[in-house]
């Protein structure tokens, strides 16, 4: 859809009508028509202009009062308060004010002064007319830019109407993003001769977005992230499991619960930094040991979780046994060589999802107790 500022500025008269013909707002040079389906001059327009309302632009050259031939334009539009309706852009004058000032220097002034970029290119993509500030953008002045191929600073410049975001090039290889709108320029026998771009720079408020995206992904990815290992916490893990457990149909997954073994003597011996140390390079290893698609969480101090999603419980049993040698190193922590060890428990889905939790956690503990004892 055309802005109606566009069409103000390319015709001398623009009338905005509802779908009974009625017009409900004019601007440019005053056009006696009150009502653009009933008025007899505009008949051989009338199917035209009843469809442009309904949603197809339009255009055509046709005159009235007996005056010369000119091009008049019917673009879709809808009002403020949202009343469907259409625009018509008439080139041509109607009233005492000259057609030619208006074309002439009324329009250059606007051209030159407008805070958004203009220019006019051929079928073929020369560039035929640009104006000074866009030129100015693209770090040249209007003379060494006309002549030249659009692709040359806009890539990315689309051979049909309508609007989007694309970026454009300085002369000194800067990309900045725009958003431009295109018009084809018709000529008398229906053929597309060219196309009208206003381009409206929005670099900073580009890159603002594209920070703030970051800076919420970041955010995001901190409210889910345990900041010592960078695996999952808790929070995280509790929102996957609770989505497991309502899916409905349900898919089979498997919980591994592991606590490290005489961690709070590690930390009592070493320093707590040495604990960290030992939490970091055990996630690892439980990273390492699962599958891309599984989840795995720190759920708080040495307590860790695994979520083995679209696991059959065979293939869940069978990763259990694999984990618990894995979980078996030694590291170095100041002077001493030091055995690192955990517990595991596991449960599926298969038993009951919904307890899943309890029943991979009691079984976690009761082999910490037999471990102990041991």
């Amino acid at each position: 859809m055309h802005h109606l500022s566009l069409l103000t500025a390319l015709f001398e008269s623009v009338l905005v009508f509802d779908e009974t013909g009625a017009v409900l707002q004019r601007s440019g040079l005053p056009v006696d028509i009150s009502n653009v389906l009933l008025d007899e001059r505009m008949q051989s327009l009338r199917s035209r202009l009843e469809d442009c309302v309904a949603g197809t632009s339009f255009e055509a050259h046709f005159s009235i009062n007996n005056r010369e031939r000119t091009r008049w334009r019917g673009v879709p539009y809808a009002t403020d308060d949202g009343v469907r309706a259409a625009a018509l852009g008439i080139e041509g004058s109607f009233g005492k004010v000259s057609r030619t000032r208006l074309a002439g220097s009324e329009f250059d002034f606007v051209l030159a002064n407008m805070r958004q970029g203009f220019l006019r290119r051929s079928a073929k993509g020369a560039i035929a007319y640009v104006n000074k500030y866009l030129a100015n953008q693209f770090e040249l002045t209007p003379e060494e830019v006309m002549g030249r191929h659009i692709g040359e600073f806009m890539p990315g410049a689309k051979n049909q109407e309508g609007q989007y975001e694309a970026e454009f090039v300085t002369q000194s290889g800067v990309r900045r993003r725009a958003i431009v709108s295109t018009a084809p320029l018709v000529g008398a026998r229906g053929r597309v001769s060219g196309y009208i771009d206003v381009v409206t720079d929005i670099t900073a408020d580009h890159a603002f977005r594209t920070k703030l995206v970051a800076e919420v992904q970041k955010m995001s990815h901190l409210a889910y992230t345990d900041s010592l290992t960078g695996q999952a916490n808790r929070t995280e893990f509790q929102s996957e499991l609770e989505r497991l457990t309502s899916l409905d149909p349900p898919e089979p997954f498997g919980l591994v619960m592991v606590d490290l073994d005489q961690f709070k003597e590690v930390n009592d011996q070493f320093g707590h930094s040495a604990g960290d140390e030992v939490l970091v390079e055990f996630a690892s290893r439980l990273r390492l040991a699962v599958r891309d698609s599984d989840l795995v969480a720190r759920l708080g101090g040495d307590e860790f979780a695994i979520l083995l999603s679209g696991a059959p419980k065979e293939i869940a049993a069978e990763f259990v046994s694999r984990l618990i040698d894995r979980l078996s190193f030694k590291m170095t922590l100041g002077d001493e060589i030091v055995q690192v060890g955990a517990s595991v428990g596991w449960a599926h889905s298969d038993d009951g999802a919904a307890k899943i939790f309890q029943s991979a956690d009691r079984r976690m503990y009761r082999d910490k107790r037999k471990r102990k004892g041991a």
